[in-house]
């Protein structure tokens, strides 16, 4: 049997390991799972063949029982070159990612995993030169990184409605794959037992759509890395503008995740480059320019910075349901919170828990902020624990005692969040007797 000679680099890697992201359960009845997907370059390494033609790759997991994951692969299907032949030196990529197929239908080469996930995974390249296949092994490990919130308060949406996405996007990014964990996110609610992303039942116009329009917001403290402006919003699913096709976006880089949102609404973008972002500050509006085929929503990818290596996002303070889940009256349910997970391969409602704005400076006279100190706090200077006035700044000093339990407690109060209102009733009233408890201390 020949085996092909060939070089293998695959994306998402680093020294030898796969990195797969790790996917929220739809419901807290159900398990786990993970999202496998990878950016291939392989190399003609062979002396013995001066052309040879990829035309079949396999994911196997060595040590597991997950059956072996057969690619589809023929050239116009994510390869490149196109017809997937290499002269000696040269070099293809490939990803496995979606195609349509000859009835127009949605294919798919991502890989969904139960877990707990298999320890390795065995990469195989078959060749129509060679009768056997070139194999490489790599370790498999959960990718850890940033986790966003959603890009939206919890203010911006009504009591029923839903932000909507899932873990699958049929559209790759070519040719270098960029889309593979992209999220196409609208906003839903459920009227007359159907799930609408429009406010009624014929619209005609993009302010029908429920995300057209609502501010689109940062996920964690960041910087403006890259802004598109001054492209027209499509009309309502009437296609592509092509007088004036382009997109408005944003791209901010949280630590090292470039995250980029598309198809923002003219003129509604309020950042710029350069510009320092916090959790739930305004980028834009949702809209509908650029590539939206007509259909208003939020498009999401995320790279890694500096590489550009594939990256899929995880999220945090989410309440997250497979939307056909969701119970008629809009109550929790089965829902399970998000910490550091993917969104789930099913079609998911979710929804954010409290997020703020962080507040602007204000200009403060010196003596009436130490007062105010001395008022609330007690100040360090007047024997007591919190807040000084240093060089006209107000420090911090860590609390202690009494002091501590209010404080811990007025930030567990603002972190209580709406859609567990009887969880959250239930807890704040005990919150409420620490704060009396520790009130009647001071008074006495």
């Amino acid at each position: 049997m020949t085996r092909p000679a060939l070089l293998l680099e695959a994306d998402l890697t680093q020294e030898d390991t796969l990195y797969y992201l790790p996917l929220g359960a739809k419901s807290s009845d159900d398990a786990e799972r993970v999202k496998l997907c990878a950016r291939l370059l392989i190399t003609h390494d062979d002396s013995q063949h001066r052309t040879l033609t990829i035309d079949r790759i396999s994911f196997s997991f060595p040590g597991s029982d997950v059956p072996k994951a057969e690619m589809e692969m023929v050239p116009e299907k994510n390869m490149e070159p196109a017809d997937g032949a290499l002269r000696r030196g040269d070099t293809a990529s490939w990803y496995n990612g979606s195609w349509k197929d000859a009835d127009d239908d949605w294919q798919y080469n991502q890989i969904y995993l139960d877990t707990p996930a298999p320890r390795e995974v065995q990469i195989n390249i078959y060749c129509r030169e060679t009768d056997g296949a070139f194999s490489k092994r790599f370790r498999l490990a959960p990718r850890t990184g940033t986790p966003l919130l959603l890009p939206f308060r919890v203010e911006d949406l009504a009591d029923d409605e839903y932000i909507v996405t899932s873990a699958v996007h049929n559209y790759n990014g070519e040719p270098n794959g960029t889309q593979i964990f992209a999220h196409d996110i609208t906003i839903q609610a459920r009227v007359d037992d159907e799930w609408r992303s429009t406010f009624d039942a014929t619209p005609t116009k993009n302010e029908d759509a429920r995300i057209f329009g609502r501010a689109i917001r940062a996920q964690a403290d960041g910087v403006v890395h890259e802004v598109e402006t001054g492209f027209w919003d499509n009309d309502y699913h009437a296609g592509n503008r092509t007088d004036h096709y382009g997109r408005n976006r944003v791209v901010v880089l949280y630590d090292n995740l470039l995250v980029a949102y598309s198809h923002l609404k003219r003129d509604s973008i309020v950042v710029q480059r350069g510009d320092i972002v916090w959790p739930g500050r305004k980028l834009g509006e949702g809209g509908n320019s650029g590539n939206t085929k007509g259909r208003p929503h939020l498009h999401m990818e995320c790279q890694l910075h500096p590489s550009e290596r594939l990256c899929g996002m995880t999220f945090k303070n989410t309440w997250m349901l497979a939307r056909n889940l969701v119970p008629t009256d809009n109550g929790p349910g089965a829902r399970i919170r998000l910490a550091a997970r993917g969104i789930c391969k099913e079609k998911a409602a979710l929804r954010p828990f409290a997020t703020q704005v962080r507040p602007q400076p204000q200009k403060t006279d010196p003596d009436e902020l130490g007062a105010i100190v001395a008022e609330v706090f007690g100040g360090v200077a007047q024997g007591g624990d919190g807040f000084v006035i240093i060089n006209g700044k107000l420090t911090r000093v860590p609390p202690r005692g009494i002091r501590a339990d209010l404080l811990k407690a007025i930030v567990e109060l603002d972190a209580i969040d709406e859609l567990g209102a009887k969880p959250g009733a239930r807890r704040t009233a005990e919150v409420a007797k620490v704060i009396a408890a520790a009130a009647k201390k001071l008074e006495g």
